[in-house]
């Protein structure tokens, strides 16, 4: 038999018998098996309705981890680099903002047995109302109209863009030669 976390606090019985003694004879033994660390993280706090984290909210993501020994350190990395600090199963970013958008957070865990690491991959939401936001949300308006419409945009429609976003994900706009046309998701 080879040993696995599953059998962990299991109890085996050996029991024999012999023809000299009919009576049966049996050992119990429990076994201790070691085990490197298996890890899960998630996103705990921060996220929005639409199941994206927004910008300026305080996120925590906890890790958790299933070892033996429970003799554990834990290690953040924000794209590969450690965060500094004395964090354990819980990381919180307060005030996220769009630097972090696509950034890889990774808990990494150690026992005297070995290490493992779970990562995810932060998806910021720009808020509409924010200043440093809206090139971001207009950039992203020319570049679908731009890819649906082969003229290019006058400076008075992109201002008709940026003066009509609200917060629903679709904006309205008029085109240089005065059609209009919806634009979706623009979030993205």
């Amino acid at each position: 038999m080879t040993p696995k976390k599953e059998h962990h606090n299991t109890t085996f019985t050996c029991q024999a018998q012999n023809t000299a003694d009919r009576t049966y004879r049996s050992a119990k033994l429990r076994l201790e098996v070691k085990y490197a660390p298996k890890v899960t993280l998630r996103i705990v706090s921060g996220l929005g309705l639409t199941g994206r984290l927004t910008e300026g909210a305080e996120v925590r993501l906890a890790c958790k981890a299933d070892a033996n020994p429970l003799d554990l350190t834990y290690r953040w990395y924000i794209n590969d680099e450690l965060v500094p600090g004395d964090y354990t199963t819980e990381l919180i970013i307060p005030n996220i903002t769009r630097k972090y958008h696509d950034a890889i957070v990774k808990c990494e865990v150690h026992n005297p047995v070995g290490k493992s690491e779970e990562s995810e991959t932060l998806d910021i939401s720009c808020k509409w109302h924010y200043r440093h936001c809206r090139t971001r949300i207009v950039r992203s308006l020319i570049t679908q109209v731009r890819s649906t419409v082969s003229s290019e945009l006058s400076l008075h429609a992109i201002r008709h863009i940026f003066t009509n976003i609200s917060d629903k994900p679709a904006a309205s706009t008029y085109l240089k030669d005065g059609g209009s046309r919806s634009l979706r998701n623009i979030d993205k």
